[in-house]
């Protein structure tokens, strides 16, 4: 790639205008609008569940946010909160994969309360920590499978031929071995919910707390 280094002789590090009054300075002066645009006139539309159109399965992108407070959405995820807050980056690998019909005898699959997996005409038998279970779902041939680190809370967020209800996969999300079904993704989805795991050893929920977390919990 390409390193442009461009300096502004007397101005302060945080100004409000680099070459004229209020010409949106250090971060929306014309120089960085140029650069936004030219980043998004690069991007492809053909980018990982970037597409008009529901994508094709063996696609996969990272997401990876230094501060939830400051990084927006990719693919529809987001993420909200973090482990290790300016410690160190989270990150979210999600990768979308065909999977066969008929899931039987699936180890480390640990199934999610609110996943309602159960409202689908599946049985499970689960070891008693929860952490082994044996499945007859059906499932259609697309699934989520999402691997994270240092991040605490994640969402999903429609966007306009990225993600919405009828982009989402018939075989559910599995994040770092626990099971949500596709009705459990589109409730996410409808109600502003996120998926929460409130400590490494735990398993992933869903939460209702989306706009009041921060009251009672550390921010992003």
């Amino acid at each position: 790639g390409q390193v442009t280094l461009r300096e502004a002789p007397g101005k302060e590090h945080w100004r409000c205008d680099t070459d004229a009054p209020n010409d949106g300075g250090v971060l929306n002066d014309p120089a960085m609008r140029a650069f936004y645009q030219k980043v998004l006139a690069d991007s492809s539309p053909k980018d990982a569940f970037r597409s008009t159109r529901k994508p094709s399965s063996g696609r996969s992108f990272v997401l990876r946010s230094p501060n939830p407070a400051v990084t927006g959405s990719r693919g529809g995820f987001r993420v909200l909160q973090l482990d290790e807050p300016f410690a160190r980056l989270g990150e979210l690998v999600v990768s979308e994969i065909a999977v066969p019909t008929d899931l039987d005898g699936i180890a480390g699959l640990a199934v999610s309360e609110s996943s309602g997996l159960g409202d689908v005409g599946s049985t499970q038998a689960c070891s008693a920590d929860g952490l082994s279970c044996a499945s007859t779902a059906r499932t259609s041939s697309v699934t989520w499978l999402v691997a994270t680190d240092n991040v605490r809370r994640f969402g999903l967020e429609s966007v306009a031929g990225v993600l919405d209800e009828t982009l989402l996969p018939g075989g559910g999300m599995t994040v770092d071995g626990t099971y949500f079904n596709t009705r459990s993704l589109a409730r996410a989805l409808a109600s502003n919910a996120s998926f929460v795991r409130r400590a490494p050893t735990e398993a992933w929920t869903l939460a209702f707390d989306r706009l009041t977390f921060e009251s009672d919990e550390r921010g992003p």
